[in-house]
């Protein structure tokens, strides 16, 4: 602050700067005076530059100074000064959120089987503009956590949980780890409630499924295989999923491609698709043993090109886990996963003018049955 006296050659006095701190008030300076320091001014050291009540970092909040002015000199009258405002605002946030399984691995937009153990796990942090400094605070408050029954986040949450982030390191959280029993879809939304130095925060919805081991949707002739299609879009849906195109709209047209284990369809090639490697036969080109090996082989992988696309987790399961270790062909062991059981069925398929392709059926159509077994 500066001093200007008019009309006098020599003065004398002491400026104290107060320092007031009101919350939100309008006018800070009525509010609790946090501290003040005075300064010896005269005619040559008008000016207070240094030394004025170094204080930080603040709370969000208004705050304000005042510098009053005590005459040592007769003739010059005090002066209460006038308060100068200024305000604290709060600081953004950004809420991070991740799915765990009970090794801490993130398992968000995953699948884990039944009876994992699962908690969310949130992070709270200071959402800083370009060139804007850090406040000095870590985030306080609570982070509520919402948990659905679907993998969307969508409607009423079935369990609603509250965590303190001030029981927390680092602004981070975790809700209580529950223990998955039912195959499906679930989600987590975890919500940060804000404090005094910070704004609230939503983190983005975390789907997570979780499958039964050893569970497939069978073929399409039995009940639980035309149950599950239709539980999951219809033959439409579930056509084009399978990568058909749109002949295959009805149930009608669905079991002209499979009718029973051994007949694929009435002239309708099979399509499928492994990385870059595409297998499509027609089913009345082939002949003799070949044709019956190859038309069951091409339904045993149809069916299980179904379950993989509709069974969180399942293309990743092992032969071991499936229990079908034992019927273990075309180099595959017990630790390959039913991924690597479909890419092998259609290499094969690609390979029917093969001297032993017979043999090499039969042995896939009985590792892709073991898979492809009814739940």
């Amino acid at each position: 602050m500066s001093l200007e006296v008019l009309g006098l050659s020599t003065w004398s006095g002491e400026v104290t700067v107060t320092f007031y701190a009101k919350g939100y008030d309008p006018d800070p300076c009525k509010g609790k005076a946090v501290g003040s320091t005075s300064f010896h001014v005269d005619e040559t050291s008008p000016v207070v530059t240094d030394g004025v009540l170094p204080v930080g970092p603040l709370h969000a909040g208004s705050y304000g100074y005042r510098a009053t002015f005590e005459s040592k000199t007769y003739g010059l009258p005090d002066h209460p000064g006038e308060c100068e405002p200024f305000e604290v605002l709060k600081n953004d946030t950004r809420t991070t959120t991740e799915v765990h399984d009970k090794h801490h691995d993130d398992v968000t937009g995953g699948a884990v089987p039944v009876g994992s153990t699962v908690h969310d796990q949130a992070t709270v942090t200071e959402l800083l503009a370009p060139y804007q400094p850090p406040s000095g605070f870590s985030p306080t408050g609570k982070v509520t956590f919402k948990f659905f029954e679907n993998g969307k986040c969508y409607g009423t949450p079935k369990d609603t949980e509250d965590k303190a982030l001030s029981e927390y390191a680092s602004g981070v959280v975790e809700s209580t780890p529950r223990t998955m029993t039912q195959p499906g879809a679930y989600s987590y939304l975890a919500i940060y409630s804000g404090s005094k130095d910070f704004e609230g925060s939503k983190g983005i919805c975390e789907p997570f499924s979780v499958f039964q081991p050893g569970k497939t949707m069978g073929f399409w002739s039995n009940k639980n295989g035309e149950k599950r299609i239709v539980e999951n879009g219809g033959y439409a849906v579930n056509a084009a999923i399978l990568g058909r195109g749109s002949n295959i709209d009805t149930k009608d047209e669905a079991t002209k491609v499979l009718p029973s284990p051994n007949a694929c369809g009435k002239g309708t090639p099979f399509i499928f698709t492994v990385g870059a490697q595409t297998a499509s036969k027609d089913c009345t080109v082939a002949s003799g043993n070949n044709a019956n090996s190859l038309n069951t082989l091409a339904s045993q992988t149809l069916a299980l090109h179904y379950n993989r696309m509709l069974i969180p987790g399942y293309d990743g399961q092992t032969l071991a886990m499936m229990g079908c270790s034992a019927l273990a062909t075309e180099g595959l062991t017990g630790s390959s996963t039913v991924g690597d059981a479909f890419g092998a069925a259609v290499e094969v398929i690609n390979l029917t003018t093969s001297a032993n392709v017979q043999s090499r059926m039969g042995a896939l159509n009985s590792l892709l049955g073991c898979l492809n077994r009814e739940a």
